[in-house]
């Protein structure tokens, strides 16, 4: 469950460090917008991250990421978060840890 958490602010912070300069938001920013709204959703406030990794330029391959994580995120079952025990949870969990790691092939 920490872990989890933890991986989903590490994302919000990573993109956010990715944003570059614009008038529009880029896919970064979008996906960092993104984060951020699921984890208000979910009530998780502590991360448990400690520093902000600098993840570099929201360049053409990290806006194909996180456009492709931004696809995850409705997967996130904030319910299955709070509980992980609960019906279900373990296929939620698991169809949201597929999306993710499909994004990274």
């Amino acid at each position: 469950m920490k872990k989890t958490r933890m991986a989903l602010a590490l994302s919000v912070l990573g993109a956010t460090s990715a944003i570059s300069a614009g008038c529009s938001k880029n896919a970064c920013e979008r996906y960092a917008d993104s984060v951020a709204a699921k984890l208000e959703e979910c009530r998780i406030t502590d991360s448990g991250a400690e520093e902000t990794p600098n993840l570099g330029p929201c360049d053409d391959q990290a806006s194909t990421l996180v456009e492709c994580l931004d696809t995850c995120l409705p997967k996130f079952d904030c319910a299955c978060q709070a509980d992980p025990s609960g019906a279900g949870c373990d296929a939620k969990r698991q169809e949201y840890a597929t999306c993710t790691s499909d994004c990274g092939n």
